[in-house]
């Protein structure tokens, strides 16, 4: 080697293209056969010291170093189970050059791969170097310029090396594009288009929809360019893709799901959607066609029973359309089965909760829905509307609806005193009543009026349905107003008038608090942060992970969901007109309106004041979306402060920068380009500013998005709790209808709502859209530690994280608090929308099912916090597992006195190798194993290692004759299904139900020999040693001796504490009826004894 260079080994992380898409396994072979034809993939390092000797257009840039072959690609296999596969690089370095500031890769072989990461080992100077690249990368044909990827240092433009800087200008010029031509898949562009892809008139005239965006009459935020051609009968709106090409729609490969969320999103969804899709095209708005609930047992079997998914051309249609990875899913055992949908917790505690009043209004604070409830501050409620346009719109309710309900308050007094409230969508709706009532689907524009009680619940006075005068819009409305009732066909009509007004809540919901809030007025901030911000750029790497997916999911929208003909207009009361009433809506969209604190004053739920650290003072207390929001939101803004105030010391700092610059004039005058004359907008020009800018942005794309859509399930998944259309009016008294509603109102009331189909295609979407992926990654957390090398930002983001957990610790502490009554409602149902985390699937809960057994507490001895305190096993096995850890971490601290003693320990060493590879080979290249580097990493490994062969075996172990002896209490074989009501088994089971039992489960041969068995498991032998003991001279090593003899001492207090619990009577999980909890206890008398060997 020549003098002064150096050789420097990496290993590159990527994910080939034939793991993430089975259909393209040839993907695979043809790159092997390029691999031995001399095609490879190649890195070359860039310099931030050495230019290079010739620099284009006068500009410097780092001089690279040689290319360097990635080795092994054709060696190493890829199982198609393996997500990840690691390959060695070494790169020739000369030490002048200084540390490499970014790296080049080409890409000769016939297909993409996913790169994951690239870390250089014992750079000069520095030491480990990473690369985060998350990036496809295609073949270099497809390319005019070699990729570039940075290292994971954040610079402000001006701050940055002069070597990178024209890298980095020069990658900004490649993903803005040329703004012309169509995108494919490659393309890395990131530009802006109208919504004019939401309509198809070249396959039917009432395919047409209007153009979003660009225009005074439908303003609207900007989407992702495509670049497709226009329509041919109309050159403004753009060609569509067929629906089940819709995996193709453009957008950045970078922007694409990961593939395990790509997998569940597609596998669920056609478990969900595609089983509805009957007959191939049946028109959903056919109704004579359709079967109808007749009543709520009807509902409840849909959820008990299964729906059969339907074979067919369309099922193989959509088989030949999508990688085989996606259709894994379908077969893959999740618990659930095709077509069964889960149970949702709206109707799990009580089948009828629902319908109460109380649960009414306090969804309104607590539900999916709880950003569109006001104070009312002003008797009777008037309207906004043009008066020349749409006449008095004000309200028509008089005192003497609501009066008599008030406590004994006046209604002014109620007033002053912030007592009454109202959900009011009359205003958002009545421009459209008329048009969609021409249609099958009625409905009316509504006003709910409440009344804050002395517990801190809502009580509902009264509902307000209005329609447009039939003489003309100009004439008013005509309105009627409807009061609780609690019996006889009141009753009934009173629960249609609350129908009515979740219809229009599930409309408003959908079209506005999830779709437009979260999801449209984001869209732009990710084109342009990736325009106009360098991967370098600080603000890019705080705003990155909020925006991950959502250009993708908005684009599978547009196919799906929002365009012309698709779920939601078929299953959401507007309609045709949906989108259309959602830019009606944008047109009052205020960007600083969004931050948390602002929205809930501005809806009257707030006042400001100066001594809350929320800045702001909450009017209903037990409001349990803003109790919870303000302690996110302002972890959030602590984080922000904390990473800005690094990176910008002053404000000059923000206002010299030039990308921060552009990107805020691009966000106003392109992405919300219809908004861009508004003088709401901040200026980008403080530290303050910028704060508060990136803290709304993170708080709507996170919080404000879990809290409206991952309890779409928990709530909507029970339709008739909130039906998304209605398709008849209110019953007149003396007619048909009112006389059919006297007779069975549940009848009527389910054939009012949203038919079956169209229930359960929406049942089945919001199923899918309520699942977190097994790959998401939650508020408080990064896809890598190494997200930055900058250490301020990583201990801020420590607190940050720490933050979040306490967060979670007081949820769930207000949720166990009987007093705050809008926490849990008639439906025992906790809210956890605002839970930071949460695990995969339907859970409700989870900032991207049931609340975990404990959460992290650094205050607590064990780390965590049981959130059930008598939880015999937990707290028994909590205590014997400190007790081992600390006599390991004794015991590993006399014979390793530092890291690297373990790091050169080459019997250890091999042992964990081979316990890897071997032992457990299967799972070697789990990402899970501790590298055992360090003193505390072999503590970790031998405390679990000893807990599970000693604790946690006697735990599930020793006590299977005291539960198990009696079979009919665990029996292990059922014999027969449920009896149903009329059938042989079930007068059986009447006239003899012990013998019933008995015939149903183990049968008496295998019973007896079970339960032998169990009892030989069951036994202790004579020699036992218990945890604790060991053998006389097991070492002549005095300090692990006399550890050893604190650890025996510290189990026989634990075995004393055990005892004084058992005989608690308050720890009422310790005996129950039947007997004393002591599979913990460290030591046992021979034979059928609970307890604890080593």
């Amino acid at each position: 080697m020549e003098e002064g260079k150096t050789m420097i080994k990496g290993r590159v992380v990527l994910m080939k293209k034939n793991v993430l898409d089975l259909n393209d396994i040839g993907a695979s072979v043809l790159d092997r056969v390029h691999e031995l034809f001399g095609n490879k993939i190649s890195l070359q390092l860039v310099s931030v010291v050495r230019p290079q000797d010739q620099s284009s257009e006068g500009r410097l840039r780092g001089k690279l170093g040689n290319p360097a072959i990635v080795q092994d690609w054709i060696t190493t296999i890829t199982p198609l189970t393996v997500e990840e596969t690691s390959y060695e690089v070494t790169f020739e370095w000369n030490e002048e050059i200084g540390i490499p500031g970014a790296f080049l890769v080409k890409n000769e072989h016939h297909s993409e791969f996913y790169l994951k990461t690239l870390t250089l080992e014992d750079v000069p100077g520095h030491g480990q170097l990473h690369f985060l690249c998350n990036s496809w990368v295609y073949p270099s044909k497809r390319y005019t310029k070699d990729r570039i990827f940075f290292a994971n240092k954040a610079y402000l433009p001006g701050e940055t090396p002069e070597l990178l800087r024209w890298y980095r200008e020069e990658e900004l010029v490649t993903l803005r594009g040329t703004g012309s031509g169509m995108l494919q898949e490659w393309d890395r562009v990131y530009d802006y288009a109208f919504y004019n892809d939401l309509g198809n008139p070249d396959e039917d005239i009432e395919n047409a929809r209007p153009v979003l965006g660009g225009s005074s009459e439908y303003p609207y935020p900007r989407r992702g360019r495509t670049g497709r051609p226009p329509t041919k009968s109309d050159p403004k709106t753009e060609s569509r893709i067929p629906l089940l090409k819709s995996l193709s729609v453009y957008v950045p490969k970078d922007e694409q799901f990961g593939h395990l969320k790509l997998s569940g999103f597609l596998g669920y969804g056609l478990k969900s959607i595609g089983q509805f899709l009957v007959n191939e095209g049946e028109a959903l708005t056919d109704t004579t066609t359709h079967d109808e609930f007749d009543t709520f047992e009807d509902v409840f079997k849909t959820y008990e029973g299964g729906l059969k998914l339907p074979q067919g051309k369309l099922l193989d249609k959509i088989k030949q359309n999508i990688p085989l990875e996606i259709l894994r899913a379908l077969s893959q055992s999740d618990g659930e089965g095709l077509g069964k949908l889960p149970m949702p917790q709206v109707i799990q505690a009580d089948k009828s909760a629902w319908r109460t009043d109380e649960e009414f209004a306090r969804e309104m604070l607590a539900g999916v829905n709880p950003v569109c409830i006001r104070l009312l501050k002003e008797f009777p409620p008037t309207s906004k509307l043009d008066v020349e346009i749409y006449g008095n719109q004000n309200s028509s309710i008089k005192p003497s609806h609501i009066e008599n309900n008030l406590d004994g308050l006046e209604i002014e007094e109620a007033i002053k005193l912030n007592k009454l409230f109202i959900l009011d969508h009359h205003d958002t709706l009545m421009p459209y009543v008329r048009r969609i009532n021409a249609t099958d689907t009625k409905i009316y524009a509504t006003r709910t009026l409440l009344f804050l009680q002395k517990d801190g619940t809502l009580k509902p006075l009264a509902i307000e349905l209005s329609l447009p005068h039939p003489e003309g819009d100009q004439l008013g409305a005509v309105s009627k107003v409807y009061t609780p009732a609690e019996h006889g066909v009141e009753e009934s009509v009173w629960q249609l008038a609350k129908a009515y007004v979740a219809v229009n809540d599930s409309g408003v919901h959908q079209l506005i608090s999830h779709w437009l809030n979260t999801h449209a007025v984001i869209e732009p901030f990710v084109i342009a942060s990736n325009r106009q911000l360098s991967v370098l750029h600080p603000i890019h790497k705080l705003l990155q992970p909020h925006f991950r997916d959502t250009m993708n999911i908005n684009a599978f929208a547009r196919q799906i969901l929002i365009g012309g003909g698709g779920f939601l207009e078929q299953t959401v009361f507007p309609g045709r007109y949906a989108m259309e009433m959602s830019s009606f809506i944008y047109k009052d969209w205020v960007f600083p309106d969004q931050a948390l604190p602002v929205e809930l004053v501005k809806r009257g739920m707030a006042i400001e004041d100066s001594n809350s650290s929320y800045g702001i003072h909450l009017l209903i207390e037990d409001y349990p979306y803003a109790v919870d929001g303000l302690e996110i939101w302002l972890a959030i803004k602590t984080w922000v402060e904390d990473y800005c105030s690094f990176y910008y010391k002053n404000d000059d700092m923000v206002q010299n920068d030039t990308e921060l610059q552009s990107w805020w004039k691009e966000l106003r005058e392109e992405g919300h380009g219809d908004k861009k004359h508004e003088p709401w907008w901040p200026k980008m020009d403080s530290c303050h500013n910028l704060i508060d800018t990136c803290t709304t942005i993170i708080w709507v794309a996170s919080a404000l998005h879990a809290s409206v859509n991952f309890g779409q399930y928990t709530y909507a998944g029970y339709l008739p709790n909130r039906p998304t259309l209605s398709r008849r009016l209110m019953p007149e008294p003396n007619t048909p209808e009112y006389e059919e509603l006297k007779e069975n109102p549940d009848n009527f009331y389910l054939k009012t709502i949203t038919a079956q189909l169209q229930a359960l295609i929406g049942v089945s979407l919001i199923e899918l859209l309520s699942r977190h992926p097994s790959d998401e990654v939650y508020l408080g957390q990064r896809e890598s530690l190494e997200w930055t090398m900058d250490s301020e930002p990583l201990k801020a983001f420590e607190r940050f994280n720490k933050k979040i957990r306490d967060v979670e610790g007081r949820i769930v502490q207000r949720n166990g608090d009987d007093s705050l009554k809008n926490r849990m409602g008639p439906v025992k149902v906790p809210y956890t929308l605002m839970y930071p985390t949460s695990e995969n699937g339907l859970t409700g809960k989870g900032i991207p099912n049931s609340v975990g057994m404990a959460i992290e507490d650094s205050n607590s001895p064990h780390g965590l916090r049981l959130l059930i305190e008598d939880y015999p096993f937990a707290v028994d096995g909590l205590e014997i597992w400190s007790a081992i850890k600390t006599w390991v971490e004794n015991y590993c601290n006399f014979y390793y006195k530092n890291d690297q003693m373990v790091q050169d320990d080459e019997e250890l060493f091999s042992w964990w190798k081979e316990l890897r590879e071997k032992g457990h080979g299967d799972k070697k290249d789990d990402k899970t194993w501790l590298e055992m580097d360090s003193c505390q990493n072999l503590i970790d490994t031998c405390t679990t290692i000893i807990w599970v062969a000693s604790a946690l075996h006697a735990a599930v172990n020793f006590g299977q004759y005291s539960y198990a002896g009696y079979f009919p209490n665990r029996p292990t074989i059922s014999r027969r299904l449920m009896p149903k009501p009329g059938d042989k088994e079930y007068d059986q089971l009447k006239k003899n139900p012990d013998n019933v039992f008995l015939k149903t489960i183990t049968a008496q041969n295998p019973a007896l020999m079970g339960v032998s068995l169990i009892e030989l498991l069951s036994k202790h032998p004579s020699d036992e040693i218990y945890i604790g003991h060991r053998e006389p001279n097991w070492t002549t090593d005095s300090e692990p001796l006399k550890a050893f003899e604190r650890f025996g001492k510290e189990l026989k207090d634990i075995e004393d504490r055990i005892e004084k619990r058992n005989s608690d009577k308050s720890l009422k999980n310790r005996a129950g009826v039947v007997d004393v909890v002591l599979f913990c206890s460290p030591t046992a008398k021979r034979d059928l004894q609970e307890r604890n060997p080593e």
